[in-house]
Order: structure tokens, then sequence, then C-alpha cells
């Protein structure tokens, strides 16, 4: 996970290790600034959490957790000026489309959007460091196979009308 702040670039991956500003950081606490104005603060908890927080002001906060590589971001009392101009992957701040990597051109297929996204090289711009272990193009599975997923009620052989007549009684003593 990476974010962008002017020309400051925090790099969060799994196991505790970060990079922020092309220096590496595994061991906490560390404080930055981020964009000029923008604190960074990095801890971590008694459980493995690593927890990096960027506080835009004093009513803002960006708070992105890491446990055993899984990564969350949560941004709490977000204002328009801020966030009005990002695009990323999780979409535009404004709308919630769907954007391309050019973070103009908004999207309408999730298929379409995935591909986008897909890592396509061994040194894939801001983030990814390491080859893609699926470098080809990612395979969709047929329209035929994802028919047959899924709940199937018109193969039921319980009839509507026994349905109703089996529930009516429910939640009364």
């Amino acid at each position: 996970m990476a974010i962008r702040i002017g020309p400051n670039v925090l790099k969060v991956a799994g196991n505790g290790e970060c990079c922020f500003n092309g220096v590496f950081h595994d061991e906490p606490p560390f404080q930055a600034t981020m964009g000029g104005s923008h604190a960074l603060e990095h801890g971590s908890t008694k459980k493995g959490t690593h927890v990096y927080k960027i506080h835009p002001d004093d009513e803002q906060e960006m708070d992105i957790r890491e446990h055993k590589e899984w990564i969350t971001i949560t941004v709490l009392h977000a204002k328009t000026e801020e966030f009005c101009d990002t695009a990323s992957l999780m979409g535009s701040f404004l709308a919630g489309n769907w954007m391309a990597r050019d973070g103009t051109t908004a999207m309408d297929s999730i298929d379409v959007f995935g591909q986008e996204w897909q890592v396509k090289e061994a040194s894939d711009g801001l983030l990814f460091h390491k080859p893609s272990p699926c470098p080809d193009k990612s395979h969709l599975p047929a329209a035929a196979h994802n028919a047959g997923r899924g709940r199937r009620l018109l193969e039921s052989s319980v009839l509507r009308e026994d349905a109703v007549v089996a529930l009516a009684n429910w939640g009364t003593a």
C-alpha cells in the first residue's frame, strides 16, 4: 500500500516494514511530516499491529493498520477540500467511481477495472517492485461457469404456498 502526499511517499508492506521517501523503517516508532504539514506517526500495539497515522489537521485522520500482512485504511472526518482530487484503486473521493490508473477514466465494469489495476511489470510504478506471480492477463471464469453458482430458488421442491403455511405461526407464542 502506498500513499503520496505532495512529494512524500509512505509505502507500507507486511511484517511492519515500511518505507518513507525511500528510507526503510522496520522498527517503530518514527515520526515525519508528509506534504509539508501532515504529521505522520508510526507505532505498534502489543499484539503486533503496526499503526500509521497521518493527521492533515486537528480533525482529520488517516489510520493505516497492518497485521500479519493484512492492511486496512480508515479515513476519519474527511474534508472535501483535502480529498476532492484524489483517485486510487478505491475510486474517486467525490463520485465513488472506479477509476483507471490515469486517475481520470471512470470504469463501469468490475472485470475491466480489475484488469486495469493488475500488476503489469516487475517494477510497476509507485508500489510494486516484485514480479507479479501472474504476469499474464487474468483469466476470468466463463459466464456459463458462473451461471450455476449462487442460490437456485427456482429449483426448490418447496412451493411458496407451503412455505407460507409453514411459517404462519412464526414468532407467536
